[in-house]
């Protein structure tokens, strides 16, 4: 999280002219307009006690996921091609994507048809890492940073199933320094809010 999003945020709540006549609704709208993240605004809402915001985005989004599961295979199909969807797998939810960000030729089109979790958590476009499991060998920012792509997938895209994760093959991988380094300094060659 951005402490001076939060900071920013937090002065804003403190604002008495906010405090005074911004709804609850309103405050949010403005915060998220600035590009905060829920859980950036649910911070900067507890630091000066506003309940009213706190409760209103710790509220999870009602996410109901098609019972249809989808194999590697079958999702590496979903391309956008020949009549089908184009599509990729965070957190083994399968959503069918915008193809202004992921279609061919376009800068995440590489994520397209697999599941990329340990590149959206460590911010990076490639293919190394796709369809293996997020749940291993990830820092506790790259899992914050993979909850966060989670929940702008849940809120922009639509759920078409999900993967067979028993499919997924397991990271080998250490937390390296050189993550762990790049992480504090706000990473590179990463991918955009789509």
């Amino acid at each position: 999280m951005s402490s001076q999003a939060v900071q920013h945020a937090i002065t804003f709540l403190e604002d008495p002219k906010v405090k005074k006549g911004a709804s609850v609704a309103d405050k949010i709208k403005f915060l998220r307009g600035k590009g905060l993240s829920d859980k950036e605004i649910e911070e900067a809402a507890k630091s000066v006690g506003d309940k009213g915001v706190v409760d209103e985005v710790k509220e999870k989004i009602e996410v109901t996921i098609p019972d249809k599961i989808f194999t590697l295979e079958e999702l590496a199909t979903l391309k956008g091609e020949k009549g089908k969807p184009l599509c990729l797998s965070c957190k083994g939810i399968v959503y069918k994507v915008d193809p202004e960000f992921y279609g061919s030729g376009k800068a995440y089109s590489v994520f397209s048809g697999a599941d990329c979790s340990r590149h959206l958590a460590k911010v990076k476009v490639g293919s190394a890492e796709l369809n293996q499991h997020w749940t291993t060998h990830l820092t506790d920012t790259q899992v914050t940073t993979l909850d966060d792509w989670e929940e702008k997938y849940q809120k922009k895209y639509e759920i078409l199933g999900k993967i067979d994760v028993a499919q997924l093959k397991e990271s080998k991988e250490e937390p390296a320094e050189e993550q762990k380094t790049n992480e504090k300094s706000g990473g590179g060659g990463g991918c955009a809010a789509q």
